[in-house]
């Protein structure tokens, strides 16, 4: 038997059965939108709260990288920045590393960095008692320390000379010992200047500015200009020696000078040792740019041929 309530239900139209099955499902479909949405919105907001995150940290990245490049040796140890600016070549430190920056230019001004490398190439202060040394000077003039006059030995005949002078015979080169002479006390010696029966004398001017050493060194500075000349006689034949030394200016005034008061003399028979003379020019103010050295002679006895004074191994050098 059939009852009422499912009779009633069999002759309802299947339309209506559909409606009632999709009001059912509307209020899950919506609750399901709904979770969607909120879902989104968390994810939507986790994404932009991590891109946000990343922009802040990718931007924070960048700064510093703009400051590192900016300056990169702002991370750098001044000690070791000391050590390796040491390292390179004088010339360069002063004509192009001094321009990099202004914290190189300082270092490089200073004396930490001229000390080590002083340090490096054993070289010292004339004077290391001193409170305030000044390393730069020091390196530059240790480095140039050198024999200013050319060809002091004859090696290369007279070049470099200027024969002030020429009588008797003429100048002549001869090789140690030569006749009726002594060898010479130092190594790397093996010719020397010989005059004649009349006054023979040889110059050499030295440009300061050329050789390298420039005007505020010269005339603040003023560094010792040190003077050396060795002379000697025939056993059998006696001699006259002179030596003349000027600092001269830019116009080749006379600003110091050193020479023999009278001409040395030495006796016939002699033991014909060199001798060695020698003058250190300090304290001689500004202005000198130039260095005239000349020497010469002549023997004693006017006889033919070269038996007058022998010069060699003639030295002018800027002392640090």
């Amino acid at each position: 038997m059939w009852s009422r309530k499912r009779w009633r239900n069999l002759q309802r139209p299947v339309g209506n059965q559909k409606q009632m099955k999709q009001q059912k499902e509307r209020p899950v479909k919506k609750m399901i939108r709904q979770n969607k949405k909120r879902m989104q919105g968390r994810k939507g907001a986790q994404m932009s709260a991590a891109c946000q995150t990343l922009q802040m940290s990718t931007t924070a990245t960048k700064e510093k990288q703009k400051q590192v490049l900016s300056n990169p040796m702002d991370t750098f140890p001044d000690s070791l920045l000391t050590r390796v600016l040491a390292l390179l070549p004088a010339r360069d430190l002063v004509l192009i590393c001094r321009l990099v920056c202004h914290q190189w230019k300082e270092m490089i001004d200073g004396g930490a960095v001229w000390e080590l490398k002083c340090q490096q190439e054993g070289f010292q202060a004339a004077d290391p008692e001193t409170e305030q040394v000044n390393w730069q000077t020091c390196y530059f003039l240790n480095k140039n320390k050198r024999n200013l006059i050319r060809n002091p030995c004859g090696e290369e005949e007279f070049e470099f000379w200027t024969k002030e002078e020429d009588g008797g015979d003429a100048w002549n080169i001869e090789s140690l010992p030569g006749d009726n002479g002594v060898e010479f006390p130092g190594e790397g010696v093996h010719k020397y200047f010989v005059t004649s029966y009349e006054h023979c004398s040889k110059s050499q001017t030295i440009d300061l500015l050329a050789e390298g050493f420039g005007e505020d060194l010269l005339d603040n500075t003023q560094p010792n200009i040190l003077v050396e000349d060795w002379y000697a006689a025939r056993t059998d034949a006696g001699c006259l020696y002179e030596l003349c030394v000027q600092l001269l200016g830019e116009n080749q005034d006379v600003l110091a000078e050193f020479k023999t008061d009278e001409p040395v003399t030495i006796e016939q028979f002699s033991d014909g040792n060199w001798s060695k003379i020698s003058h250190t020019f300090s304290g001689y103010g500004p202005g000198v740019r130039f260095v005239k050295f000349q020497h010469g002679g002549q023997d004693s006895l006017y006889w033919k041929g070269w038996f007058g004074v022998r010069v060699t191994n003639s030295s002018v050098v800027i002392e640090a």
